[in-house]
């Protein structure tokens, strides 16, 4: 089998033991392999089963994923942000499904979530968690390599939903207000136990 050749920054000696980092050369595999990482070595990527759940109405959610790396190109996140506020301003034309974007910075290893954001003004995540993935039918019993990234979250009602004869009596005013505090309590909680 030929070896597979990289194109990797290499230094190199100009024989007067000065070492210089700005030429670029092919390396061979096995040039390559005799470098010593600088950083360690990544473990296997292996992607999430994510599960998004909406706390008050329990409906879950399975969504399309979209996986940025720190080297990766930005401009994809860029135009995914522009199209969320795009559509949540109204300049958007009308759409059956709702985007939201959630943006989960996770450790290098993928086991750990460094933050979570919801881009969407309309729903905001609470809780996020890593958890081992269902297994079904007793196949892969017990792999610790396949995770769930799960997101709990809260639509935030608006104000101009709620009708005056929805809050005609002060037990109606003061559950919908005790409700929302409940919901601030959750959501500033899960933001303090992130940042510690």
């Amino acid at each position: 089998m030929a070896a597979a050749n990289f194109i990797k920054p290499v230094h190199i000696s100009d024989g007067a033991g000065l070492v210089h980092d700005d030429e670029v050369r092919v390396a061979s595999a096995e040039e390559v392999s005799e470098v010593e990482p600088s950083q360690p070595a990544a473990t296997d990527f292996q992607p999430l089963f994510v599960l998004v759940e909406d706390e008050d109405s329990g409906e879950h959610h399975h969504p399309s994923v979209h996986y940025v790396f720190a080297d990766d190109d930005p401009d994809d996140l860029t135009a995914s942000t522009l199209d969320t506020i795009e559509q949540q301003t109204g300049h958007h034309e009308e759409a059956d499904l709702e985007e939201r974007v959630v943006i989960v910075d996770m450790s290098p290893a993928g086991t750990e979530i460094m933050a979570t954001a919801s881009l969407s003004s309309h729903w905001q995540a609470l809780k996020t968690s890593i958890c081992q993935a269902p297994s079904w039918g007793g196949a892969a019993q017990h792999d610790q390599s396949r995770l769930t990234l799960r997101i709990s979250g809260q639509e935030v009602s608006c104000r101009s939903e709620a009708t005056p004869h929805q809050i005609n009596d002060i037990d109606t005013l003061m559950d919908r207000y005790n409700e929302q505090l409940r919901g601030l309590d959750e959501l500033l909680a899960s933001k303090e136990s992130t940042q510690a």
